[in-house]
């Protein structure tokens, strides 16, 4: 598979499919000592460090995903997470939908859309 990671953090959640030789080809990281960290894991993986829901970093992702069929997305869950704050209105709850607008615009062969049940 050729993958690339939405809210990649460090890179945790494509680690295992890494080992089995799938390929890390782009991902995205809000906060650039993460990116940073996630580059050195990865250093043949195309980071793209900014806002998702900017619209000039979704279409530099959507540029670099040519090459992509797998769409790991693991977005931020402390809005709605039994172990958070659970805040109704917290921007972060919608950050799955740039997940989900990219889906749609790249129609990929596989997602794996990694979240918490739903505590609210």
């Amino acid at each position: 598979m050729r993958i690339v990671s939405l809210f990649a953090n460090i890179g945790v959640a494509e680690a295992c499919l890494h080992e089995l030789n799938n390929v890390n080809v782009v991902a995205n990281e809000l906060l650039q000592k993460r990116a940073d960290l996630y580059k050195a894991i990865y250093p043949e993986s195309e980071m793209i460090c900014g806002d998702i829901t900017d619209e000039h970093v979704y279409q530099l992702i959507f540029q670099a995903c040519k090459r992509v069929d797998t769409i790991i997305a693991t977005p931020p869950c402390q809005g709605m997470s039994t172990a958070g704050k659970k805040i109704k209105f917290d921007e972060r709850n919608s950050l799955v939908m740039h997940a989900v607008r990219l889906i749609h615009d790249l129609n990929p062969r596989y997602v794996l859309i990694e979240n918490v049940r739903l505590g609210m």
